[in-house]
């Protein structure tokens, strides 16, 4: 992917890549820091519109969340560290389109 570089307080990651979009989506969308991307406007294209997508994603708390029943809210007998949640896309679930 790259090579870490120690830059006085903070590390970057410097690298080549022939598919930005793919190590936008997949390799730093699941870094738990903070970045920014300092250099590549193709890299940096691709990491917008993850952020982009990310943020429709998120979109607005559903009227009603947490009620009884809905898929967000926590079912009967739930028990554990996980959290629940619940997404929808916009494409079919077949698995020709897959």
């Amino acid at each position: 992917m790259g090579r870490l570089v120690a830059e006085g307080p903070r590390c970057v990651l410097r690298g080549t890549t022939g598919n930005p979009t793919m190590v936008a989506g997949e390799w730093l969308a699941a870094i738990p820091y903070p970045f920014r991307v300092i250099g590549g406007p193709e890299l940096r294209d691709a990491v917008a519109e993850v952020a982009r997508r990310m943020r429709a994603a998120a979109g607005p708390r559903p009227r009603g969340g947490g009620r009884r029943g809905a898929p967000w809210a926590p079912q009967p007998g739930a028990d554990g560290p996980y959290s629940r949640f619940a997404i929808v896309t916009s494409t079919s679930c077949s698995p020709s389109r897959r």
